[in-house]
């Protein structure tokens, strides 16, 4: 197995390489048999990792011709291997998922008779009252909210210390990941030493580090899924992830913190409008650009919230501002003990859209 702290040790020995490369290395007399037995070397997938990279490092010190050799072995391992873990990627998910939904079901059937019931109603006679106090979201909100997550929720953390299945599949695909990646950094490192046109003919090798950001969000994604249990939570999750692209990574992640909340309050997941993202986005930035702070703009056409979502395409009732919170999660969380807020978020609304610019927030309803 490949340590991650050898995979960024060779990342960097990579970097250096590629930011000191711009002068080409004099290429050795006796090249040809060398080169040969370096390539052996490379190729060789059941050897040492740290031979391998050496072989890999040596080799653009070889000239010209060496370089486009690596590179080749390099494309052509990377995307044969890469097919592999795409498949192993996609069962892995597919393990999580079923895993996650067993989990979710035994804490669902293991809950104490009616105490997720009783915790709901508590929560909801709060959360949706006209009185609603900052005191009572601390005390009783909060209290509701606790008890709901311990009897329901589940974490990623927790379900891989509890599958040893999963553990060991999450574990063999993080280290094909790791070998992909490094890999790919060979393949760049070759294409600063090797002919353009030799390249040109190659499959390029490309594997980002946000796979591992991904791969996480799925998981927490499927661990939410599987509190879920209306079949109509599970598809605004799905529809809603489908749709992420278009927002701003902290705008996904505060529409998500909500539906998490609303998922175990039992009252359903919000689904995205991306054209309410949009107003609400519009408004933030219009606040921290024209110096304002209000639902209420002074910009000709964008008065109200209502105004705002029609310009979107969309249309849309409640609105929620902040400003000040680095993350979408600050922003929920400060609504959460604002009453006027708090009731906005836990309304009987389909959808949702969330709007960042700079520290500031705008959240629409419809």
């Amino acid at each position: 197995m490949i340590s991650v702290r050898k995979k960024f040790a060779s990342s960097l020995a990579l970097t250096l390489c590629v930011a000191f490369g711009a002068a080409q290395p004099a290429v050795a007399q006796d090249d040809g048999p060398s080169v040969r037995a370096l390539m052996r070397q490379f190729r060789n997938t059941r050897g040492l990792w740290e031979e391998r990279d050496a072989a890999a490092r040596e080799l653009v010190t070889k000239g010209p011709d060496a370089a486009r050799q690596l590179a080749s072995a390099a494309s052509t391992e990377f995307h044969k291997r890469y097919k592999k873990w795409v498949q192993a990627h996609k069962a892995y998910l597919s393990l999580y998922k079923r895993e996650a939904t067993r989990v979710g079901t035994e804490r669902l059937r293991g809950a104490p008779q009616g105490e997720v019931e009783r915790q709901r109603e508590k929560l909801l006679r709060y959360s949706r009252s006209g009185d609603l106090t900052k005191d009572q979201v601390e005390r009783y909100c909060d209290e509701a909210l606790f008890a709901l997550e311990k009897l329901l929720q589940i974490s990623a953390s927790v379900l891989l210390e509890e599958s040893e299945r999963l553990r060991e599949e999450q574990g063999e695909l993080l280290d094909e990941a790791m070998d992909l990646e490094w890999l790919a950094e060979v393949w760049d490192l070759a294409l600063v030493f090797a002919p353009a046109t030799e390249i040109e003919k190659l499959e390029a090798c490309a594997f980002g580090r946000e796979i591992y950001k991904e791969l996480r969000e799925a998981e927490e994604l499927m661990a939410l899924a599987a509190v879920a249990t209306e079949a109509r939570d599970k598809k605004v999750l799905e529809d809603n992830r489908a749709v992420a692209g278009e927002l701003l990574p902290e705008e996904y992640k505060g529409i998500l913190e909500l539906n998490r909340i609303r998922i175990l309050a039992g009252i359903g997941a919000l689904r995205i409008d991306p054209k309410l993202c949009v107003a609400g986005r519009d408004h933030s930035k219009d606040m921290v650009e024209h110096d304002f702070f209000s639902h209420t703009s002074p910009l000709p056409g964008k008065t109200s919230p209502g105004d705002r979502a029609r310009l979107a395409g969309t249309s849309g009732g409640g609105e929620n501002i902040a400003a000040g919170q680095e993350s979408g999660g600050g922003a929920i969380r400060a609504w959460w003990y604002s009453p006027g807020h708090h009731r906005n978020m836990m309304a009987g609304y389909d959808r949702t859209g969330l709007g960042q610019f700079e520290n500031h927030w705008t959240q629409m309803f419809g």
